[in-house]
């Protein structure tokens, strides 16, 4: 009767540590699986967050680069809007040169011929 006595301990002892291990192994997997679902959660939530910064910074960078090349386009016209003003400028500036002079030997040409020279109209620079 000692052996089956002894065979039921042991069954029932190898019966009992399987039970228990079956238990631990579930409260184990159950621990990990909510780890993983926080974790993973928290991974999505960091994702989500950097996918919305980086949507963020690339529409700051379109505005931006859009601001910088309307500046360039205005810069650019200016520049050929000066420019074109500098040469206006200039021909001007040649032509009433070349007008002054012209008037001078003309009233040289009048004093020698003894034609009576008009008077200077006011507010020209002689």
């Amino acid at each position: 009767m000692a052996d089956p006595v002894m065979l039921a301990w042991i069954a029932f002892a190898g019966v009992s540590v399987t039970a228990l291990a079956a238990f631990l192994g579930h409260l184990l997997g159950a621990s990990t699986a909510r780890r993983t679902a926080r974790l993973q959660a928290d991974t999505a939530a960091q994702t989500a967050a950097a996918q919305q910064e980086a949507t963020r910074v690339a529409h700051d960078a379109a505005q931006s680069t859009a601001a910088d090349r309307m500046i360039d386009q205005l810069q650019e016209e200016l520049t050929r809007y000066r420019k074109a003003t500098d040469e206006r400028l200039d021909r001007l500036e040649a032509e009433n040169r070349g007008y002054r002079a012209f008037i001078g030997v003309q009233r040289d040409h009048m004093a020698q011929h003894g034609i009576p020279l008009p008077d200077w109209p006011e507010g020209l620079p002689r």
